[in-house]
């Protein structure tokens, strides 16, 4: 048997995820009042009580974590050899409970005193004359420097270059992104492009002048990074039905490249700064973050598991960056218009939970069944069609000619636009992958050539 007993940290270490930080999200999700309190608890009686907390107000499944394979493997190779393994965290003691299983002889966490770093080696030390230890943060270090074998877990790039210069004979498993790289995957920048529909109203209705450009251009930032804080919250959110994805268990959150309490920081920081400055500046821009944030919450929290009103909700986040466009430049929003709009969001909306359904065999965190995949493709395909028809009664009404001089250039777009949803749905229903079909119009280059294609002719038919 090893003499040497191996001590390993729990959060980030033998799980991608940090139990503490899950377990404060699991109450703002579901008891905004208690999460209220456990910030009470830790701004006045300290971090072990809010951990005492929130071990007894939340329930944690270890099934549902994400763990370090390789590390895993290396763990019951050393089981198998008689070693003694030990699970300790700064974690509290009931939730470290949870996660001991058949692997571990003994498992530590917080109880009276927060069991992190020097009180961790020194718990150790006085437990066993020889020991290992596994961890993954900085604070581990203080605890490395006392161990016989030190291994690193999931470290960012520079971590593992200041261990590995340090204990060149320390073991590395795995790694994780960089803070920026992490963060700047959460946020998805990339999705800012479905916010140029702010500049659509503007477009159509031919009022795009310096004054409303920059108006246009100040809110389409502002919204933007309100957007980019309800991804980030969705994720977190999300955080159990995305482990058990096949593609979005690599989202930052969800694969602990970020952290939860990093990633709720900066939505926070991310709504302060967009809502402060549309307060200032956009009266009308913050009363529609206002309810899109709203919303957001509801959806995420409610209204994502009631059936096909979730797909009507997520019709109505792209409709309101059309309102809010229409705001800022005073412009009047037909009856043609909305109608081609929301037939063809809730195609698209559609379009999201077939690709889910078809791709996965089950929507996680919500109610459909692989069997309700039929409904969407018949539902979904209908309001393309439906969208289109609009657009064409659009063209024969006396609202065309108001607005543009040569109609014939308008014509030319309705076979596109056909075209476009006709095959998206046929390239979905046979397979492919497209959760995001408005991003699609990026990825692809046809899509891309279409949309521009549609953009000219509108121009000359000015």
């Amino acid at each position: 048997m090893h003499e040497t007993v191996l001590a390993v940290d729990l959060d980030g270490t033998l799980i991608k995820g940090d139990v503490t930080e899950e377990g404060f999200i699991q109450l703002l999700k579901s008891k905004p009042q208690r999460a209220l309190k456990a910030i009470f608890l830790f701004l006045f009686r300290g971090n072990a009580k809010f951990k005492e907390y929130l071990a007894k107000n939340t329930s944690i499944d270890p099934k549902l974590q994400l763990y370090s394979e390789e590390f895993i493997q290396f763990l019951t190779e050393q089981k198998k050899q008689g070693r003694k393994l030990v699970l300790i965290s700064a974690s509290h003691q009931d939730m470290v409970e949870k996660f001991k299983g058949e692997l571990f002889d003994e498992a530590f966490g917080t109880t009276r005193l927060n069991l992190v770093g020097i009180r961790k080696a020194r718990l150790l030390k006085r437990k066993y004359d020889k020991f290992d230890y596994a961890g993954n943060a900085w604070v581990d270090f203080q605890v490395f420097k006392e161990s016989q074998q030190p291994i690193l877990v999931n470290p960012t790039p520079r971590m593992r270059k200041i261990f590995e210069k340090k204990y060149p004979s320390g073991l590395i498993f795995g790694e994780k992104l960089p803070f920026i790289k992490a963060l700047l995957k959460a946020i998805r920048p990339i999705h800012w492009f479905k916010n140029l529909l702010i500049f659509v109203p503007a477009v159509l209705s031919h009022s795009v002048n310096l004054p409303n450009l920059i108006n246009l251009l100040s809110a389409f930032f502002l919204f933007s990074l309100t957007c980019s804080a309800t991804y980030l919250i969705n994720d977190l959110f999300d955080i159990d039905s995305d482990r058990m994805h096949s593609e979005k268990k690599n989202r930052p959150i969800a694969s602990g490249d970020l952290s939860s309490f990093h990633a709720l920081f900066v939505a926070f920081t991310l709504i302060f700064i967009s809502m402060f400055m549309s307060f200032i500046y956009y009266p009308t821009v913050f009363l529609l973050q206002i309810f899109y944030l709203l919303l957001n919450y509801l959806y995420s929290t409610v209204i994502k598991k009631v059936l096909i009103l979730d797909i009507f909700t997520l019709s109505i986040f792209y409709l309101i960056r059309i309102f809010l466009g229409a705001s800022l430049t005073e412009v009047e929003l037909s009856g043609w218009f909305m109608a081609f709009s929301l037939f063809g969001f809730l195609s698209l909306a559609s379009l999201k939970r077939y690709s889910e359904l078809f791709t996965q065999s089950a929507s996680f965190g919500r109610q459909y069944l692989s069997s309700d995949s039929s409904f969407f493709r018949i539902f979904g395909i209908s309001c393309g069609l439906l969208s289109s028809l609009v657009y064409l009664l659009y063209l024969n009404s006396y609202s065309v000619d108001a607005l543009y001089s040569n109609t014939f250039f308008l014509w030319l777009v309705f076979p596109i636009l056909l075209y476009w949803y006709s095959k998206t749905w046929l390239l979905v229903c046979r397979g492919e992958n497209l959760e995001d079909p408005v991003l699609s119009v990026l990825s692809s280059r046809e899509n891309l050539g279409l949309f521009l294609l549609c953009l000219a002719f509108f121009l000359l038919a000015l």
